[in-house]
């Protein structure tokens, strides 16, 4: 779809119309075209560019860059983009460890709840997810933990990277040390 440069009130000369697919250059001239028709309107002499001169080129702007979708990134962002990755996944282990660290201390759970936990960030389904977000009880204290389904077992030992085979009680049992509940009772 061509896109059409606005004119202005101002006489500011507008950019040349844009390739059918806008390229790099068509953006820069896009976005230094709405600066100037910005600049004339706050500059507020007599025959400056007016407010809606200043949205049709903000919008014209807009329109370029959103027409060049995934390649308005720079080519040096992809390492950016891939450190930014690496950082989250940091983070998210180290979250997970502090609510692990933060649930041994709650004992059982009932008088301190436990945090939830996020699925492991390398987990073969559902990676980095907070379980209680794709339908799985919280696990706040070892009584969730006992009435846990076979099924939801499964899940939860498949988002946590625990041995999914075993008895039911073993497995229940993993699943509440991997969260840090040390103080397993006479429930599981």
């Amino acid at each position: 779809m061509a896109l059409l440069v606005p004119a202005n009130a101002a006489g500011i000369v507008p950019p040349l119309a844009p390739a059918l697919s806008p390229t790099v250059a068509d953006a820069r001239a896009a976005q230094e075209y709405s600066v100037k028709v910005y600049q004339s309107h706050q500059s507020g002499a007599p025959g400056t560019a007016t407010n809606a001169d200043v949205v049709a080129a903000a919008e014209y702007e807009h329109s370029i860059l959103s027409q060049r979708g995934a390649a308005a990134a720079p080519p040096w962002f992809a390492a950016v983009q891939a450190q930014l990755n690496r950082i989250e996944d940091r983070l998210g282990t180290i979250e997970s460890r502090l609510g692990k660290v933060s649930n041994a201390t709650n004992g059982s759970g009932h008088t301190y709840t436990f945090d939830v936990i996020n699925f492991n960030n390398n987990a073969p389904v559902n990676s980095g997810v907070d379980p209680t977000t794709i339908g799985l009880p919280a696990l706040t204290s070892i009584t969730p933990i006992d009435n846990l389904t076979h099924a939801q077992v499964n899940r939860y030992c498949q988002g946590y990277g625990l041995a999914v085979g075993g008895p039911y009680r073993q497995r229940k049992r993993a699943i509440a040390r991997h969260i840090g509940c040390h103080d397993l009772g006479v429930l599981l």
